[in-house]
């Protein structure tokens, strides 16, 4: 349970603190995802492991179809329909909105090196991922920036941004943030500075052209 088998290592502090800073709504995942996954979609292999890195997970092992749909009506569904609830209300609102998706990585998983500081994940939409790719490089210029990586947005292994991001036609953009970096709170302060400038230049952007566009029709 130390381990970033069972979470994503500071991604929690980092999310509070931004939502914080940015007046932002966020939804947080108190439960591990050895458990059950809330980034998986119901069909994954690893929606609730038998082994993750190497570990086995032994309360998974031999796990019976009915005990995982009991963990997915209790963890998974109340917190994707919290979600969907803030997403509904802003579109009641009319008012715009992005779906960002905070999370954090091993520097090493499953025997490979993972070299990136922060990586930008989108697919069908890269609105936000490359407008704050841009801001980011800008701000830390030194830092390693990458787009989809440590892995990309697939339909097999990814749930938020698939159903809250793309099927809504959102802005959107998931967030890996090397875990090494943000561990600590002295390490992780620089980090949420420049993701908190950063966000909030990109969205600042993002909507102005929209809403330009929008005038011109």
């Amino acid at each position: 349970m130390r381990r970033h088998i069972a979470y994503d290592i500071g991604a929690r502090d980092v999310a509070l603190a931004l939502s914080d800073l940015l007046v932002a709504p966020l939804v947080v995942q108190r439960y591990s995802r050895l458990v059950i996954d809330c980034n998986r979609p119901r069909h994954a292999d690893d929606l609730a492991p038998a082994t993750s890195d190497g570990t086995e997970i032994a309360f998974n092992r031999n796990l019976s179809q009915d005990a995982l749909e009991a963990r997915w009506r209790a963890i998974h569904a109340p917190f994707h329909g919290q979600v969907e609830a803030l997403l509904d209300w802003r579109t009641s609102q009319a008012r715009p909105a992005a779906v960002i998706a905070i999370h954090s990585f091993t520097p090493r998983m499953n025997g490979t090196a993972r070299p990136w500081h922060v990586g930008l994940l989108a697919r069908k939409d890269l609105r936000l991922a490359e407008v704050l790719g841009q801001a980011l490089r800008q701000r830390m210029p030194q830092a390693a920036i990458a787009f989809n990586e440590p892995y990309g947005i697939e339909d097999d292994s990814d749930y938020t941004i698939p159903v809250h991001g793309e099927s809504r036609g959102l802005p959107h953009v998931l967030i890996e943030i090397r875990n090494d970096l943000v561990a600590e709170t002295a390490s992780a302060g620089p980090w949420i500075a420049a993701l908190r400038s950063c966000i909030e230049d990109a969205i600042e952007i993002l909507f102005d052209k929209e809403n330009r566009g929008r005038d011109r029709l």
